[in-house]
């Protein structure tokens, strides 16, 4: 029986073969989507699971309300991990990291240099900590002697040629730059890619002098500790309070001048937090991560729309199957006449359906693998899909298939196999309205999401346009950053001088800070200490010389820009807008001018030479906040200016210019390039949503010609009565298009408000926005309404030209 059933199947697909075509693409596109996303979130979903008991494993960090700011810092004090196992039951082991993703190492073997390396700082017991796999020495022990410092394979491959082996290296002496000669004690596996941290090698936390420090208000070292089985969360948080009021109050004492209780009772506040491990790459997004994190909501509104293009396609599929199965009405009266039970019928069209979905499936795979590297390549994002097994996509093919294959294929079986015998053979569904309204909801629901798809384009797209061109405070494009001059010593201001006396070069300044760009900064809480209540506010603060505001063509609002004519320009700075007006400063008199402000931390006082207009310190997601430039001349990098007309000639000198002062490769770039990337994130967000929407688009085109069929069939003799009373092909067209018109509205009305709502909340992520515009909901409405009258007009007008003798002889 099941062998008949497959034939059939296969000459009802043969029979119609557009309809079977454009069913199993659909299909095949659907699923093909449906896995790429979900091996993509899966990743992502999957950081750091690998570790033995990272179930049981958090990061400790600090809450500051510092001034009305809050600051949520990832990281905590040097003495914290020590004391919390020693002090707290539930704590059973912890250790540190100490690094940032901007901590590199210039390393020497021999005569070979190696600028650069990714590097961080580890206690002893890091690896018997975390699961990374050591391939030479003892786990136990490799960061237990003083200078020692692990490396990755690919840095033995690196460093010491491809045939060394790990053991070979051990022992091995390295140069690290201002860290003097280290010994190669362990070799471990390249850091697995499902990581929140990255390194190329482990230096040992002896040679980081803040290691032993015992303030707890100097974050800087990520700890992670580990519960006791049987321990909670939860009573970590209640022990805390206790280590707040012991370590962090004296501290406060100490540096701000007032007691904790006071500090408290000002509005300020400390507080210690966890984060679980495997929710740090997704949900942590705190100041100066270890790493780079995604966005938890991102990835699992990816996953939504994953499982909203496969409804796409499945509803498809039901559609399709149903407007091509109305041919075998006849079919399946004279199956009943012969006897046929209403089981064997449903058996019949669900084993069509079942095949279809695994034919599709197999597509879906194929598409699939072809398609994450291609997305993986073109948008830059990490997919993952080294981690699927052959086992893993068969188990999903098989389930997948019988799955969707009944559920999908159920409809269109219920439908034709309910119908009454004498309609059958007359060709006539006996459809009652109930089914009539299945259908409906379901056009309804593949309407509502590719509008709701294409508004929620439309609005990222806006936004990241608005954010592109809104006013930064400064001029990004024609600036060049040549990098390394630090590596100059005292021969980067000379630099500097043969840089002006370039052609096309219009200004040059040692700095290291650009907007945008790279930069040293640091963030201390600074007061007015000529008032009685002195405020403690947190204030950004980078060093810049004389000529950065020139080349940044920020705007001088009082005061004057730093000068060598002055002498000595150390103890003065020249504060942003905000700072002045967060100080109760008046920005438009320049009250600001000649105060004095103390940086707590070091108890260092400043004095106010000039005010700039605010510009964005660092990137367009953050708030322009309280922020001075301090007088250095001793940056990293040299920002010039340039004439855009006179670029090719410039960079011919360029390279002759830097080989006077060094041997070294010169860095160079651009300020515009840092600022794209700061959109990065954002463009990829929207060209995957660009990507999904198309699809959603094109599947629901195909639900479209799929009901427009199926409604234009069964209305053929109507249609053919109407034409003998006379009624026009106009009218006709609007008796028959109005129904879809109709469902697109009402798609519009329940979508929008839901998308208007997640957008809202999308946007109010951004310190600065745009009001969701109401053009990204009129045009995707006017668009799809306009495509549905083009699809079910070509439909109609089939029918309409069809001779009413035609549609009326069986009659």
């Amino acid at each position: 029986m099941l062998r008949n059933y497959f034939i059939i199947a296969l000459r009802h697909l043969s029979r119609n073969k557009v309809f079977s075509l454009i069913n199993l693409v659909g299909l095949s596109i659907g699923l093909a989507t449906f896995l790429v996303i979900f091996i993509f979130v899966s990743f992502h979903k999957g950081f750091d699971q690998y570790h033995a008991d990272a179930d049981r494993i958090v990061r400790l960090g600090m809450k500051v309300k510092l001034g009305g700011e809050l600051i949520t810092m990832p990281s905590v004090g040097a003495p914290a991990a020590t004391v919390f196992e020693q002090e707290i039951p539930e704590v059973e082991e912890a250790t540190r990291i100490y690094g940032r993703p901007y901590f590199k190492f210039d390393i020497t073997l021999g005569d070979k240099n190696f600028p650069g390396e990714q590097g961080m700082y580890a206690d002893p017991d890091f690896f018997s900590f975390f699961s990374i796999p050591v391939i030479a020495g003892d786990p136990a022990t490799i960061l237990s002697s003083q200078k020692s410092v692990v490396l990755t394979q690919s840095m033995v491959q690196k460093y010491f040629g491809t045939n060394a082996t790990p053991a070979s290296v051990v022992g091995k002496m390295l140069e690290v730059k201002e860290k003097g000669t280290v010994q190669v004690t362990g070799v471990c596996a390249d850091v697995p890619a499902q990581t929140h941290f990255d390194f190329d090698i482990l230096l040992s936390m002896d040679m980081n002098p803040l290691s032993e420090s015992h303030y707890w208000m100097a974050d800087g070292f990520y700890t992670f500790v580990k519960l006791a089985k049987g321990g909670s969360v939860e009573s970590l948080y209640d022990k805390f309070p206790t280590f707040t009021d012991k370590y962090i109050g004296p501290e406060v004492q100490e540096f701000l001048g007032v007691s904790f209780s006071e500090f408290l009772a000002s509005g300020g506040s400390f507080e210690f937090n966890t984060m679980p491990l495997e929710d740090i790459h997704l949900w942590s997004h705190a100041e100066n991560e270890l790493g780079t994190n995604v966005n938890g909501t991102y990835i699992n509104v990816f996953l939504g729309i994953g499982l909203l293009i496969l409804l796409l396609a499945v509803i498809n599929f039901i559609n399709l199957s149903a407007a091509s199965n109305i041919q075998r009405l006849k079919e399946v009266g004279v199956r009943k006449v012969m006897g046929a039970r209403r089981a064997a019928l449903v058996m019949q069209f669900m084993t069509e359906a079942v095949l279809i979905t695994s034919v599709a499936f197999g597509l879906g795979f194929t598409l699939q693998q072809v398609a994450t590297p291609l997305i993986s390549q073109y948008f830059g994002v990490s997919m993952g899909q080294e981690g699927t097994s052959l086992v893993w996509y068969i188990a999903v093919a098989c389930s997948g298939s019988l799955l969707i294959g009944m559920a999908a294929g159920l409809y269109p079986a219920l439908l034709l196999s309910t119908t009454k015998t004498i309609s059958a053979l007359k060709g006539q569904t006996s459809a009652t309205s109930s089914k009539g309204r299945m259908r409906n909801v379901l056009m309804v629901l593949q309407f509502s999401i590719t509008i709701g798809l294409l508004s929620s384009v439309l609005v990222i797209l806006a936004q990241v346009h608005y954010l592109q061109t809104k006013p930064l405070g400064y001029e990004k494009d024609q600036i060049m950053l040549i990098e390394d001059v630090d590596l100059l010593g005292e021969g980067r201001n000379s630099l500097r001088q043969e840089l002006e006396k370039l052609p096309g070069v219009e200004a040059v300044s040692i700095t290291g800070y650009v907007p945008s760009g790279p930069r040293e900064f640091e963030r201390n809480a600074m007061q007015d200490l000529t008032l009685e209540n002195p405020e403690t506010h947190r204030v950004t603060h980078v060093g810049v010389d004389e000529h950065f505001l020139s080349v940044m063509n920020m705007k001088l609002l009082s005061g004057r820009n730093f000068s060598r004519e002055y002498g000595d320009e150390a103890s003065n700075v020249i504060i942003n807008a905000s700072m002045s007006r967060s100080f109760g400063w008046d920005v438009a008199s320049g009250e600001a001018l000649g105060k004095t402000v103390t940086e707590v931390d070091h108890n260092e006082n400043f004095t106010v030479i000039g005010i700039v207009d605010d510009f964005h310190i660092f990137n367009m997601n953050e708030a322009i906040s309280p922020f001075f430039f301090r007088y250095s001349s001793n940056g990293f990098m040299a920002a010039v200016r340039f004439d855009s007309d006179k670029l090719a000639l410039l960079n011919d000198e360029l390279p002759k210019l830097w080989s006077e002062f060094s041997q070294e490769p010169m860095g160079q770039s651009y300020l515009n390039e840092y600022f794209v990337r700061n959109f990065e994130e954002e463009k990829k967000i929207s060209s995957l949503f660009e990507v999904f929407t198309v699809l959603a688009i094109v599947l629901s085109g195909m639900g479209l010609f799929a009901i427009t069929a199926f409604v234009t069939h069964q209305r053929t003799k109507e249609i053919g009565i109407r034409k003998v009373l006379g009624a026009e092909g106009i009218r006709l067209f609007v008796m028959l298009s109005k129904g879809v018109v109709a469902m697109l509205l009402i798609a519009a009305c329940l979508c929008i408000p839901t998308v208007y709502y997640g957008m809202e909340q999308w946007l109010q992520s951004y310190p600065y926005r745009i009001s969701v515009p109401a053009w990204a909901f009129g045009l995707p409405v006017l668009g799809i309404v306009a495509f549905a009258l083009l699809v079910s007009g070509w439909h109609i007008l089939k029918v309409i030209r069809i001779n009413p003798v035609e549609s009326l002889r069986d009659e």
